[in-house]
């Protein structure tokens, strides 16, 4: 089965998040990355498998903490910002998965998988010291946290579905038919020569496919609501 991936690429390398220039300031920083970023109170950096993860975490009250999982793969989280108001009884954590963001780049595209990403999210938690965790997920952060609660149902206290795309074949069917009824004027600005080239790559596509593949096993749930 194909899957259109291009797209999905000149949106994400249009939206991923810049930071300031590095100051050092977390002893879970990697010493030796071509990515570094000022560290602001609340902010640290987590080595993972293939580089390290930027994360920030705000509030402490006694609530069951809350992560929260942004789109992509390839986006950074600061979209998700204003949901640090959440923060006012709970740790509401923020990061940018390996790949966006403050993060490190992917070296390794054998890396770009979901087990990858379950794994990475579950380090997060568990240095973190979090037993049960609320996920709220965001477009592919949605699969992310799905995913996730099928290794580590456990840990899982809630999950929160936004945007959700569990079913990548259906929600590309809806895409096509959404695209049909959209009129593109002959002036719009077409995407720079350097993403087109990205996105059009064998290798790239490729990996995607193969990524954007492996979700088409995922099923819609109706989310349960809890109250902690």
């Amino acid at each position: 089965m194909k899957l259109s991936v291009a797209a999905l690429m000149l949106f994400t390398a249009a939206c991923v998040e810049k930071k300031a220039a590095p100051a050092p300031d977390s002893s879970t920083a990697a010493s030796a990355d071509s990515t570094k970023h000022s560290l602001l109170p609340g902010e640290a950096y987590l080595p993972v498998a293939d580089g390290r993860i930027w994360y920030r975490v705000v509030g402490n009250g006694g609530g069951t903490p809350v992560i929260l999982l942004h789109g992509g793969p390839g986006f950074g989280s600061y979209f998700m910002k204003s949901l640090e108001a959440l923060s006012a009884d709970r740790p509401v954590v923020r990061y940018d998965q390996l790949g966006g963001g403050a993060s490190s780049p992917f070296t390794d595209t054998t890396k770009m998988t979901i087990a990858h990403f379950v794994a990475e999210l579950d380090s997060l938690r568990s240095s973190l010291q979090y037993d049960k965790v609320h996920l709220l997920g965001h477009s592919w952060g949605t699969i992310l946290a799905m995913e996730y609660y099928r290794a580590h149902p456990e840990h899982v206290a809630s999950i929160t579905f936004a945007s959700s795309a569990l079913d990548i074949p259906e929600w590309e069917r809806h895409a096509r038919e959404l695209e049909k009824t959209i009129s593109i004027p002959h002036s719009a600005p077409s995407p720079p020569p350097s993403v087109t080239r990205i996105s059009n790559r064998p290798r790239t596509r490729a990996r995607l496919v193969s990524f954007t593949g492996s979700m088409s096993g995922c099923v819609r749930t109706r989310p349960t609501w809890t109250a902690q």
